[in-house]
Order: C-alpha cells, then structure tokens, then sequence
C-alpha cells in the first residue's frame, strides 16, 4: 500500500534516529513512493540519540500538488513509534491526491473535489491514528471535530464532527433519495464507524 511504501522509505530515518544525537537539516528533492513520488521534502530535525526526534519543520509536495507540513515530535521505536504534531495541508488537486491514495471517487459533478485544507493536531501509531482539533475545508464545506481511525483487516472508526453546509445538488444532482443514501453509506460498508455528526445547512433539490 502507499502507507507501507512511504514506511519503508523513512526506514533510513527512523533506523538514525535511534543511534545518533544532534540536530540534522534534511533536505531531499524526491523520494518514490511507489505509485508516485514525494518531493521537495524538507525537515528540520533534533535526535536526541534513543530513538526520539523533534521535528521543528518539515515540508513536502506530495501528489495532487498537495503541501503539506507537519511539526512535532516522534517517540518510541518499532510497533511502539508515535508521533504527535500538527498537520496541515493544502490541495488545488484533491481529485490527484485522492488518486494517490487509491481513493477514486466516481460519477460526482465535473469540478467537486477539487480543493482540501487542512489543519489537525495528529497522535499517530501503527495500531492507531488520532485526529483533534480538526479544522478541514472541502471545496465550500468546512468541517471540524475530531476522528479515531484503529487500522486493520477491518478498520474502526469513531468521529465526532460538524459541518456548516453541505450542498447535495453541487455534488450528485441527478440522485434519487436510495441512490444518495447508498452513496452517502457505501464507504461505510468496509469499516465499524461510530460517527456523529451536525450539519447546519444541507441543500438538496434546490431546498
């Protein structure tokens, strides 16, 4: 997978990180990631020489021509890793990014999906991803909250989020109500979600 790729290709990094001490400037104009490559990766990064690393500011151009950046700190080693930060990201491109990801949204109006912003505080570790303090805009939806994700054959996940408004017409236009519930549900059908949500203005058929 893209997650298993991008491991293997920080395993350099990590396997540093856990034997040497000082403040290291890193700078790398490409690394493959498999299906497509990350660049322009920039980190700033103080190792303290038993496994634990600051990073005070790294920056990448992945896929869909998203930013990203990302300070924190990383802790631990091997299934006991985690790291802890804040996210942020920006995308004109969420369509190629989403590609990237092996996520293909199909048969949505021409236009929809095409911008992400992103601001999260992050505690991530191999067995479990936590997202807080979430401030998340998708083209004119803007979300906030927070989300759970326990990884695995079958994933759980738990969320608890609000949306200002979100513009059924803009995205599926033609939908009947079983068509959109089944859309809206589908992705769900793959994972135990525990989710709640509240959602301030919804349009649909023009209301």
């Amino acid at each position: 997978t893209t997650i298993d790729n991008l491991e293997r290709s920080l395993a350099p990094f990590l396997a540093v990180a856990s034997s040497v001490r000082g403040d290291v400037g890193l700078s790398v104009d490409e690394v493959d990631s498999g299906e497509a490559a990350v660049r322009r990766l920039r980190a700033s990064v103080q190792l303290t020489g038993d496994g634990s690393a600051t990073i005070n500011d790294a920056r990448a151009i992945l896929p869909g021509q998203t930013d990203v950046s990302f300070a924190g700190r990383l802790t631990g080693a091997g299934a006991d890793a985690e790291l802890r930060g804040k996210l942020t990201a920006v995308t004109e491109d969420l369509r190629g990014a989403l590609a990237w990801l092996d996520l293909s949204p199909d048969q949505l109006a021409q236009g929809r999906l095409s911008s992400l912003s992103l601001a999260s505080d992050i505690a991530l570790r191999r067995a479990a991803w936590r997202f807080s303090e979430i401030e998340l805009r998708i083209d004119a939806t803007r979300v906030t909250g927070s989300v759970a994700v326990n990884p695995g054959p079958r994933p759980q996940i738990a969320a608890d989020l609000e949306l200002d408004r979100f513009d059924v017409d803009a995205y599926w236009p033609d939908d009947a109500a079983t068509e959109l519930l089944a859309r809206l549900t589908g992705p769900l059908g793959a994972v135990d979600a525990a989710v709640q949500a509240q959602l301030a203005r919804l349009t649909w058929r023009g209301v």
